[in-house]
């Protein structure tokens, strides 16, 4: 498949930071819905590149991309099995960190943030 080819190459976080790189609705969804997945793999050199993808492509979403992969990764840190929730912080944390826009952030924030909170007090 074209996004996991995409992933094994690691010229990929030149090539998303470019300045000219752009991505359709229906390329975004696919490449966010294929890195989310990497997340999980076993092999640790496969997450830790997933997560090292997340920050430019973070720069490169719509928004809603933003807080569909945001919800994931706070399922998966609240939810998931016990192995996933490391790295489902790590890579929620990327993603934060790079939000390109302070109006998404606050709508990142409003979203995750009372999940976040629900977790940590029924844990």
């Amino acid at each position: 498949m074209l996004v996991t080819l995409v992933l094994e190459s690691r010229d990929n976080n030149d090539s998303w930071n470019a300045e000219g790189f752009k991505l359709d609705v229906e390329l975004e969804g696919k490449l966010s819905s294929t890195v989310l997945q990497q997340l999980d793999d076993a092999a640790g050199d496969v997450s830790g590149l997933a997560v090292k993808c997340l920050a430019p492509l973070a720069k490169k979403v719509r928004e809603q991309q933003i807080l569909e992969m945001t919800n994931s990764l706070c399922d998966k840190l609240l939810n998931g099995k016990e192995q996933h929730r490391d790295i489902a912080s790590i890579a929620l944390k990327t993603i934060v960190s790079e939000v390109p826009s302070s109006s998404a952030a606050r709508n990142v924030l409003v979203s995750i943030s009372p999940k976040l909170i629900k977790g940590s007090l029924l844990r």
